[in-house]
């Protein structure tokens, strides 16, 4: 379903400062395009795409969920690994008179540090 070549879906966007203030415009607006749309083409057809549009709203929210999950475990990963770092400290250890400083490898464990 097409919208007809003379209904817009927003306004052009200005500056705004208050983001609320610009989705109730863009609201109101859709609604006067669609309310304009139906007088011209028929109820049916403005159903149908409000339809369309709730649908395209509710498959956005989901991705947005999946997104929103994807970045938790990022941040989950980040502090991981963060704390691996910081188990990895250089360690001191006295030999004498001097001072041998080690640092484990991080990115291979598997190496051990010189006690």
């Amino acid at each position: 379903m097409e919208l007809s070549p003379d209904m817009k879906l927003v306004p052009e966007e200005g500056t705004h400062n208050n983001d609320e203030k610009l989705l109730i415009e863009r609201l109101l607006y859709f609604d006067g395009e669609l309310d304009k749309e139906c007088k011209k083409y028929g109820y049916d057809r403005g159903l149908k795409k409000a339809t369309q549009l709730y649908g395209e709203n509710l498959r956005l929210e989901n991705k947005l969920r999946e997104k929103e999950k994807e970045i938790n475990e990022y941040k989950n990963k980040i502090e991981h690994l963060r704390m691996l770092l910081e188990s990895k400290t250089p360690k001191t250890i006295r030999g004498g008179d001097l001072y041998e400083i080690s640092t484990p490898d991080i990115l291979t464990p598997d190496i051990l540090t010189p006690k």
